[in-house]
């Protein structure tokens, strides 16, 4: 083996994966893509973390015959009281006065799957790729969407699980992914503002939309038991 070869070897085999990451052009077209689908994950992530807060929250609740110490919960913990705030889950599913817990399982349901979709992710990633991953992620996602559309209880509560699992497998593998590719000069700016910028984006909307729905649904409407 000639010298030159030998230098070319040894340079070959020295080169680390950021050297090849700039020798193959450094930041283009294949970066701002994986940006493009990682960071969809991390809007919609944002998005459906708050939901928790803005959809999920205790409506307002009112007396159907005001009174200094009137109670809109009976002495069996049912609702005899009028709703006000027809904008939140609670209010849909009448998760008031002995029905309240539930609405607390919800969140603790959503973390649940939050656990169980970073660890099934993060080894799905490394036993069959990321792509594989990523598939599942935004598969969950669009699942976990769902919950605007549940017309029970029960069907919010298994949604809520998928969107759990969605978020946390989005932010283990949409993160890796597009920082395994970037050069390391553009690594802290697209982390730090272009990732978590496009999550508290996803957040802001999610409010926007909430304080949108709770100004044309919050009106002293009576409430009629079943």
């Amino acid at each position: 083996v000639s010298i030159p070869n030998q230098q070319q070897f040894i340079m070959a085999v020295s080169l680390t994966v950021e050297d090849v990451i700039e020798r193959l052009g450094g930041f283009g077209r294949y970066q701002l893509r994986l940006f493009s689908i990682s960071g969809f994950a991390y809007f919609v992530i944002g998005a459906v973390i708050l939901q928790q807060v803005a959809v999920e929250r205790a409506p307002q609740t009112k007396c159907v015959v005001p009174a200094a110490n009137c109670t809109v919960c009976a002495l069996n913990d049912t609702f005899v009281g009028s709703l006000v705030d027809f904008s939140t889950a609670a209010s849909s599913f009448e998760l008031v006065c002995g029905r309240s817990i539930l609405r607390g399982w919800l969140g603790s349901i959503f973390f649940v799957g939050f656990g169980m979709g970073s660890t099934a992710a993060g080894y799905m990633a490394d036993t069959y790729g990321r792509r594989k991953a990523l598939i599942f992620v935004h598969g969950t996602l669009c699942c976990g969407a769902l919950t605007f559309l549940a017309p029970s209880y029960p069907v919010y509560f298994v949604t809520r699980l998928v969107a759990g699992i969605g978020c946390g497998g989005g932010i283990v593998v949409g993160f890796v992914l597009i920082m395994e590719f970037l050069p390391n000069n553009h690594r802290g700016w697209m982390g730090g503002f272009g990732m978590n910028g496009l999550w508290s984006s996803g957040g802001v909307v999610m409010g926007l939309v909430a304080a949108l729905v709770h100004h044309i649904f919050s009106s002293p409407r009576e409430y009629q038991p079943e």
